[in-house]
Formats: C-alpha cells, sequence, structure tokens
C-alpha cells in the first residue's frame, strides 16, 4: 500500500526534450542553466534555470524568479506549461526536480513533507547567488502542497500559486475511498490509513498523519492564490 504513497513511477523524459540552451520566445532571447544542488539527505536535485539573455549573451541580474513545484510522479520538465506567461514578462523561473522524482536522486516522495525541504535548498541558492531580485512560488499538486508548507515559514516570499494543493494526507485518503467504484466501510479505510502510516514510517521516515498543507496555509504573509 505504501507505494502508491511515496513510490509513485518516475516520470521520464530526455535533457535534449528541453531544446537548445539558448532560445527565443516572443522575440526575446533567453537561456537555460542546468545545475546540480544537494539536499539535507544528500541527494542530488537537478535544477534548470530559464533566464533572460543580455545584450552580450549573459544572462540578466537580479529579476524576478518563480520556482516552479512540479507534481505527484511529474518532473521539472512540466514547468514548460509555465515558461510562455512568464518569461516574456521579465520574469526567470527555476524549476527542478523533487528528490524521488525525475533525474533527482532519493528513492522516496513524501508529499510535501520532505520536498518542503528541497524547496528552501533551492530558495537558499537564488538568495545567496544574487540570482533573484524577488521569490514566488507556482506548485501544482505536491508542489502546491509543498509550497503551502514552505511558505509558512518563509515570510520573505513575494507571492504563491497554489493550483489543486490537498488539505491534509488523511483527508485525501478518504475522499479517494469515497470516490472509488466500490464504496468502503469506514472501518476498512481507517485500516487502510494505519497500514499505510505504519509502512511510511518504517521506510521513509516520516508521518503521514503529520502531512497537513492547510496548515501552512493559512500561515503565510505573502499573497497567495
Amino acid at each position: 500500500l505504501s507505494d502508491i504513497v511515496i513510490r509513485p513511477p518516475r516520470r521520464p523524459y530526455l535533457v535534449a526534450d528541453f531544446g537548445p540552451r539558448d532560445f527565443l520566445l516572443d522575440g526575446q532571447a533567453f537561456t537555460r542553466v542546468d545545475f546540480k544542488l544537494t539536499n539535507d539527505h544528500g541527494h542530488l536535485l537537478e535544477c534548470s534555470h530559464f533566464l533572460p539573455r543580455g545584450e552580450k549573451g549573459q544572462p540578466l541580474p537580479q529579476v524576478p524568479c518563480v520556482v516552479y513545484l512540479h507534481g505527484n510522479s511529474s518532473a521539472r520538465v512540466e514547468a514548460f506549461d509555465v515558461l510562455p506567461w512568464l518569461l516574456p514578462r521579465g520574469v526567470s523561473v527555476l524549476c527542478f526536480d523533487f528528490a524521488g522524482s525525475g533525474h533527482s536522486g532519493g528513492q522516496y516522495v513524501s508529499l510535501g513533507y520532505f520536498e518542503q525541504h528541497d524547496l528552501r535548498i533551492v530558495v537558499d541558492y537564488l538568495r545567496d547567488n544574487g540570482a533573484a531580485s524577488a521569490v514566488a512560488l507556482w506548485g501544482r499538486s505536491m508542489g502546491a502542497a509543498t509550497a503551502a508548507l514552505y511558505a509558512a515559514g518563509d515570510r520573505g516570499l513575494a507571492a504563491c500559486v497554489m493550483d489543486s494543493p490537498f488539505v491534509s494526507f488523511v483527508q485525501l485518503a478518504e475522499d479517494l475511498a469515497a470516490s472509488g467504484p466500490i464504496r468502503l466501510p469506514g472501518f476498512v479505510v481507517r485500516w487502510a490509513i494505519q497500514e499505510v502510516r505504519r509502512e511510511v514510517l518504517a521506510r521513509a521516515e516520516f508521518d503521514v498523519e503529520e502531512l497537513a498543507p492547510v496548515e501552512g496555509a493559512r500561515l503565510p504573509a505573502c499573497p497567495a492564490l
């Protein structure tokens, strides 16, 4: 049962799918910088930063940056959906594979529990290197849950977009059970949740009952959508 939560299929892709590093969009010149960061567990995070290019082919410094956070069983290539909306408006986009997803290291995902710490590594990179004048978040599904959890502790964010987060793991599990083709008795659902909790604690070392993005969503000081 726990594999459904912590080991969904990785989304396959090739870096070649990203296209050339230097490219034009709406008549403007941009470049892509690929790099790796190391998270708190020693796993490598594969990252890509899409930036405007200056007159001499160098990225322009100090532009606002949106960090895009992909969904469950997905990867940083998901950020390509937002590039046409953000890059022409003078906003850079940094996307990365969470640990356990895409090309990044790590065996498990945690639906935001540990991903929020991966996000902190990325935001610290932007701030420490002066790579952004402001930092905002755009997350979908698991990425939205991660944004909610992280934003509760970072008062310096400019804004958050949280697309389709879940309230809590327990509520998510109960809703999925209720929407299935077979109506399961409540005691069966509660037993399954406890079995998943026990397995996840043993394998991935976090408690699914503590996973409640709604609590973090109440705390961010930045504008949120």
